[in-house]
């Protein structure tokens, strides 16, 4: 999924520049490009983000579901918009919730609100599905090993070891000028 801060792009400066390792660690989740691109058979990816987290465990645990649910979802705004505006309590339809409205939100935001709604403007990405199911099933094998946590970063890193990969990318704010 793209996701603001996303290392899809730097790939190809960051690749060349790991060796073989035994574990990936990569705390702050997000897109997961690094991760994707590397296919570890042993991980632990985690993210403080707790709709990020059970977007991952559901795409591991529950692709066709997934794949099923998101396939019946149009895109269009109004749909966008009124999906925007639920509160599914099924980890399931929370999961598809969120992968809906990041592909189709504008530049792929996520972001809340105040009072913790999600409240990106629909992206106008007509040329897009809201389901692209191999890329899904890619996803679901990826991470089919990994473990995947809702936790802070420094409790997902505390059983790496030497020869572990751990990637930190961390998020940053634009709320002030100490980035």
């Amino acid at each position: 999924m793209k996701w603001a801060g996303g290392k899809r792009t730097l790939l190809k400066y960051i690749l060349p520049l790991i060796t073989d390792f035994d574990a990936y660690y990569e705390p702050f989740l997000g897109g997961g490009a690094l991760f994707f691109a590397l296919g570890p058979e042993k991980s632990v990816l985690s993210d403080k983000n707790p709709e990020l987290v059970n977007a991952y465990l559901q795409v591991r645990d529950n692709c066709e579901s997934v794949i099923e649910a998101l396939g019946r979802l149009p895109n269009r705004e109004t749909t966008y918009y009124g999906i925007r505006d639920e509160r599914p309590r099924s980890r399931l339809d929370r999961g598809v919730r969120f992968l809906y409205l990041t592909r189709l939100s504008f530049n792929g935001i996520y972001r809340l609100n105040l009072k913790g709604k999600f409240n990106v403007p629909y992206g106008e990405k007509k040329h897009l599905t809201p389901c692209d199911p191999e890329h899904l099933r890619r996803a679901s094998i990826a991470l089919r090993n990994a473990e995947i946590l809702l936790t802070d970063f420094e409790h997902a890193v505390r059983l790496a070891k030497d020869n572990d990969l751990v990637y930190l990318d961390p998020p940053y704010t634009v709320a002030h000028g100490n980035n």
